[in-house]
């Protein structure tokens, strides 16, 4: 692997420390070698301006005043500024010498090498030349000297040995000052790296988070600058996602009820259409039967006025049944919609009951009304009619001779209870359904379709206001109605 790419697969981490300590070090080195080269020079400008300086305010001086003592004045001037100092006349006759025992003698002015060497000044005094280290820096000015009346010459000797021995200390330094650097720059890179990093980690950590559809974590506030606003708005999408999930999520469970529903009705379609087949076959059968006996008149079927009443009579439960069965089609439709109105219902029951006396007088059965008067509701009044009629000849079918029925209306609650029979517990989730019979030795000779929980059934899932139930316990069925 190159040094590219495991510079690519180190973390935001590591890559930031390295790269700030490199930065670091070679930033402080620049600084460290930029000192050690240009530091000397720097001084040595430094300090020949301000020895320039100095002495031409002392000189100033010496033109314009006059002084009690000429070598205490030149002796401070001297002592202050850390120089040699040689005041002479034109004519090579010493005025004043930081040397006092050359005061009392004539010297010549060395200017320059061509001089015989036993007639210059120490060398200590002139600034050697030619590459080698500079020991002393020797300036001569010229001036009218006040205190004497005379045009002097003074010579100004400023050690900077002191210079050289910095620089050299300097590069004795440099190994250790290396090592500072290194300490420092790492300390700093870790701290710097830290700070800088462990924001983006947490915000890698719940990107990561998100991608596994995880939207639980959220970031901590971290300020206003570009990281921080980056955390923010990973925020505001981690909850945006969680409400866009959380809202498919509802309309994919909504949507399997719905395919769950859509397949219990294809699959009840599919039987209620096989149970009409069957129910419809058997009479189809019979009257095929009847009517072909006698065309041929056969046996007991030259009774043609018997057997053409008989086949009548199958006719005619034929047409009621396919007209249940053309209205219930009429209720599954999407456009079909409800005739609402204000129904009084205790009316209506009374009217329901006075149409069924004669059936229940026919069974020598018993009937208790406890029925509240001016009970008002909200439904579609013949479709109300129909449901409460079947429910209530669903009772008188089914109970036993000299049972009892009874009928209950309350402000919300309408009972229809017969006694002398019980729904086993199996039979109570499947009552509801189309041709389903819980008594299989009953057949259709009582008269009954087989459809007429299945249209109550129908007709009160249309009324969202209203809700019903089937109790059975104690040799006794129970139908309740709230409204």
């Amino acid at each position: 692997m190159d040094l590219k790419s495991k510079w690519n697969n180190l973390g935001i981490k590591k890559k930031t420390f390295l790269f700030s300590s490199i930065v670091i070090v070679i930033a402080f080195s620049v600084l460290y070698l930029s000192m050690s080269i240009f530091l000397p020079r720097l001084y040595y400008n430094y300090k020949v301006d301000l020895l320039n300086k100095n002495i031409s305010e002392f000189i100033n001086k010496l033109e314009n005043n006059t002084v009690d003592d000429i070598n205490t004045v030149v002796d401070e001037f001297s002592f202050q500024n850390n120089l040699m100092i040689n005041i002479m006349t034109a004519d090579d006759e010493w005025v004043y010498s930081t040397f006092k025992t050359d005061m009392n003698k004539k010297i010549i002015r060395v200017l320059d090498n061509k001089v015989p060497s036993e007639k210059r000044l120490p060398n200590s005094f002139y600034e050697k030349r030619g590459g080698t280290p500079i020991e002393n820096l020797t300036l001569e000015n010229k001036f009218y000297f006040k205190q004497i009346d005379k045009e002097c010459i003074i010579l100004t000797h400023a050690p900077i040995k002191a210079i050289n021995e910095a620089e050299i200390i300097v590069k004795l330094f440099f190994p250790f000052a290396f090592l500072t650097i290194v300490v420092v720059a790492v300390t700093i890179s870790m701290f710097y790296s830290k700070r800088i990093s462990d924001p983006l980690i947490k915000i890698k950590e719940a990107a990561e988070e998100m991608a596994a559809l995880d939207f639980t974590k959220k970031l901590p506030l971290m300020g206003k600058d570009e990281i921080g606003e980056l955390a923010n708005s990973l925020n505001v999408m981690n909850r945006k996602l969680d409400k866009t999930f959380n809202e498919l999520d509802m309309v994919n469970r909504k949507l399997k009820i719905e395919i769950e529903k859509e397949r219990e009705i294809e699959k009840e379609r599919r039987e209620f259409i096989a149970t009409i087949s069957h129910e419809l076959k058997s009479p189809i059968t019979i009257i095929s039967g009847q009517i072909e006996g006698m065309s041929y008149n056969i046996g007991k079927y030259k009774d043609r006025d018997k057997y053409l009443k008989e086949s009548y009579a199958v006719v005619e439960k034929m047409r009621a049944l396919v007209n249940e069965l053309l209205d219930i089609s009429k209720r599954d439709k999407d456009d079909f919609k409800l005739n609402i109105e204000k129904i009084n219902i205790s009316k209506l029951l009374k009217e329901i009951l006075r149409e069924n006396y004669f059936f229940i007088e026919r069974k020598n059965l018993k009937l208790q009304e406890e029925i509240t008067e001016e009970i008002w509701i909200d439904g579609d009044r013949l479709l109300l009619k129909k449901v409460i009629g079947n429910v209530i000849k669903n009772a008188i079918s089914h109970s036993p001779s000299k049972e009892n029925i009874f009928v209950e209306l309350s402000n919300s609650k309408l009972v229809v209870k017969n006694t002398g029979v019980e729904i086993e517990e199996v039979d109570k989730g499947e009552i509801f359904k189309a041709f389903y019979r819980a008594d299989k030795s009953r057949n259709r000779k009582d008269g009954n379709t087989g459809l007429g929980l299945y249209i109550v059934k129908t007709i009160l899932d249309k009324h969202e206001n209203i809700n019903y139930s089937i109790e059975s316990n104690k040799n006794q069925v129970s139908f309740i109605i709230n409204f």
